[in-house]
């Protein structure tokens, strides 16, 4: 967290954070809080898996991250591929994309036919581990 004094904020002002010195902070332009609406939102995405979207407070949000983490063999996988299983099935018009970093896609198809899963022709998956071969 940044805090610097900038002097006074006006209604309509938008300050613009700039680096320090040590050229850790980019130019950043920001938005008041209280300027914000959650009406603006978009609408969430459910999951199909009802802790889940309930941790996710009611699913996931469009455009959103989501980082799931855990030990080894805990399901991070499991869930993460019920989840966008889930979300294909909603959402029959978009395509939804798995992005595996660990598992082969013979793997993620082995996967998802021991859990009995539906196969939405709009989920598709690719499985690399590097960044930038996903992005």
């Amino acid at each position: 967290m940044c805090i610097r004094d900038r002097g006074s904020l006006g209604p309509a002002a938008s300050p613009t954070l700039k680096s320090n010195q040590g050229g850790v902070l980019e130019s950043i332009a920001t938005t008041r809080l209280a300027d914000l609406s959650h009406e603006a939102a978009v609408g969430r995405w459910g999951t199909g898996l009802s802790d889940l979207d309930r941790t996710l407070g009611g699913g996931l949000v469009s455009g959103s991250f989501v980082l799931v983490g855990g030990q080894p063999g805990i399901g991070k996988s499991t869930l993460t591929l019920q989840a966008a299983c889930g979300v294909a099935v909603q959402c029959q018009d978009r395509p939804v994309l798995y992005c595996s970093g660990e598992e082969s896609l013979p793997q993620l198809s082995m996967r998802a036919e021991r859990l009995g899963l539906e196969f939405p022709p709009n989920l598709l998956c690719t499985a690399d581990t590097s960044l930038q071969g996903l992005v």
